[in-house]
Parts: structure tokens; sequence; C-alpha cells
């Protein structure tokens, strides 16, 4: 799928003030956007380990084992990029990978040019962007659903921008 044919459906937005520390690959069943607000870490996948500091951006597909070691405050958000799996609201804490079942995947529909994992600064525009999309999704509104699925599709337009 391209990014022009996404119509993001946001499952859950907020701001996570703890440490974001976990012991062993976790794999979600929907997208997980996370912005790293303070603290520094690393991420860690079965690809490697990677360094993060604040502004740094992640971007994982359902099913991509991950986890991060360090204390970091984080924007995270959970999202399908289409409205398919738009009934089920609740999102669901990722299972340790070893137990993971992929048919509990809400949307398998993924964007054929995000490299995976993507990672990349965000600047002060997205920054910004994402934090109104987390104000507007306490909202819990049809408006505020709509306003933020098109806040997230400006932001990955944004970031994909930046690294053609």
């Amino acid at each position: 799928m391209k990014l022009t044919e996404t119509n993001p459906y946001i499952r859950a937005a907020m701001l996570q003030p703890s440490v974001m520390e976990g012991k062993g690959l976790r794999k979600a069943f929907d997208h997980r956007l996370f912005l790293v607000l303070a603290g520094k870490g690393e991420l860690v996948t079965e690809q490697g380990e990677y360094p993060l500091f604040p502004d740094g951006l992640m971007i994982f597909p359902p099913a991509f084992g991950y986890c991060f070691r360090g204390k970091m405050r984080m924007l995270v958000l959970n999202f399908d990029l289409t409205r398919r799996a738009e009934c089920r609201t609740e999102p669901i804490c990722p299972p340790p990978a070893e137990i993971f079942d992929p048919a509990g995947i809400f949307d398998p529909e993924t964007m054929e040019d995000l490299p995976v994992p993507f990672l990349a600064k965000a600047d002060e525009g997205v920054t910004e962007e994402l934090y109104g999309l987390v104000s507007a999704f306490d909202q819990k509104s049809k408006i505020s659903d709509a306003f933020c699925s098109a806040t997230l599709k400006k932001a990955l337009a944004a970031l994909l921008g930046s690294t053609a």
C-alpha cells in the first residue's frame, strides 16, 4: 500500500511518562509509532540495536519484534493504515515474541515505502503535529477521529519526504 492510499485509524495515542524498558522482544498487533521526548536508550530488534535520543522517531509494522533499554519518556501511537478494524477500539499490550499469534493482528496492511524499522529524527513541526494528535485523540469524537487520521497521514508524508 502506498501512503496516498492510507486512511489511518488511531487506536491509542498517549504520552508515556514512565520508563519504556523491556526484557525480551515483544510483537504488537498493530502499527506502533514512538517519539522519544526525553531521556536516552536503545531500541533492540532482531536486526540489531539502535541508539535513541530525544526527537528520535520509530515506526514498526504489526508483528515486528522490539524492546527498549534505558529511561525514556515517549509519545506512543497504536494505529492501522486502513479502517478495516476500526470496530476494535481497545489496544492490546504486545505479548512476548515467543507467544505472539499473528492471527490477532488487527489489520495486516503495511506501507511498501516504509523501511522496517523506520527510524528518523522528528523535526519541530512533526513533533507539534503529534502532540496535537494526542490532544485531539482524547476528545473521542468523529471530528477528532478524522483530525487524528489526517494528522498522522500528514506526519507520515513529512517523515517519508525527509528520507526520500
